[in-house]
C-alpha cells in the first residue's frame, strides 16, 4: 500500500541526472544572483505513482488516503 495525504495534488518529479545538470549549470555561470526553477517534465498524482510502481513490481499496490488533520 502507498499512504498519501496528497489528495488530488500532483508532483513534477525529476531524476538525479536533471539535478546534476542544474547543479552543473549553476557552477558554470557567473556569481550573479540567479534563480532556477527545476522541475520534472510533467506533474503526476499518487494514483499514477502507485500504478507505475505496481507495474514495475509486478504486484498490486493500493493507495490509502490519509486525512489531513
Amino acid at each position: 500500500s502507498l499512504y498519501s495525504a496528497a489528495e488530488a495534488g500532483k508532483i513534477a518529479y525529476l531524476s538525479r541526472t536533471d539535478c546534476a545538470r542544474a547543479a552543473a549549470a549553476l557552477s558554470s555561470t557567473s556569481r550573479a544572483t540567479r534563480t532556477l526553477d527545476v522541475t520534472g517534465a510533467r506533474a503526476i498524482g499518487v494514483d499514477e505513482v502507485a500504478a507505475t510502481a505496481a507495474k514495475l513490481a509486478g504486484t498490486p499496490i493500493s493507495v490509502v488516503r490519509v486525512p489531513v488533520a
